[in-house]
């Protein structure tokens, strides 16, 4: 999945948060599921769920992750971002440069 990465400052804050609405949805029922099929099921196999929303927010997709579950994004090439869900909440956190 290759994007244009976006630089603007006020573009990525305005899509990080666009972001999370399209797919806090999914992502939630994304990680119940995956509570339930983990065993069965490969992680990579939830990123097809999230690519639409990824693809409009510019982003780059990086990976699925386990724990938490959810999945990373660059903004732009200085950052990386994770999408997560853990049973309770949703939100996304910088997780390295």
């Amino acid at each position: 999945m290759e994007n244009t990465i976006v630089v603007n400052k006020e573009t990525v804050r305005k899509n990080l948060s666009t972001l999370l609405s399209d797919t806090m949805d999914t992502l939630g029922y994304s990680w119940g599921r995956w509570q339930d099929e983990r065993e069965y099921e490969d992680i990579i196999d939830y990123a097809q769920l999230f690519t639409k929303a990824i693809e409009k927010s510019g982003f780059q997709f990086v990976k699925m992750t386990k724990r938490p579950f959810g999945f990373i994004v660059k903004p732009n090439p200085e950052v990386a971002i994770q999408y997560y869900c853990n049973g309770r909440n949703a939100g996304y956190k910088q997780v390295f440069k």
